[in-house]
């Protein structure tokens, strides 16, 4: 993998890290969600909440679209899906 693909992947998977993008990601997993419904089920502020979703934009992983007075968020590609899967299928403790 050339130098350039490395630091790339390095920002995306950074961008994923913290426990609450990485929350916020797992949400969007199954369906769209609007910012309220985001943060009905994150303890963090409305403010905190929007940083978090702009640094998930800024990367690329999540996409937003208005609709009416609502900002519906999604997950922006299926490799994000992919990762999410295999994650927690490798790290969930057997039921």
């Amino acid at each position: 993998m050339h130098d350039i693909h490395l630091e790339i992947v390095s920002a995306i998977l950074k961008s994923m890290a913290h426990p609450i993008r990485l929350k916020i990601l797992y949400l969007l997993l199954d369906k769209e969600l609007n910012t309220g419904e985001i943060l009905a089920e994150i303890p963090t502020t409305n403010p905190n909440l929007s940083q978090h979703l702009n640094v998930l934009r800024d990367y690329g992983l999540i996409t937003s679209r208005r609709d009416r007075s609502f900002v519906l968020n999604s997950l922006a590609d299926s490799r994000i899906q992919k990762i999410l899967i295999d994650l927690k299928q490798m790290f969930q403790p057997n039921q």
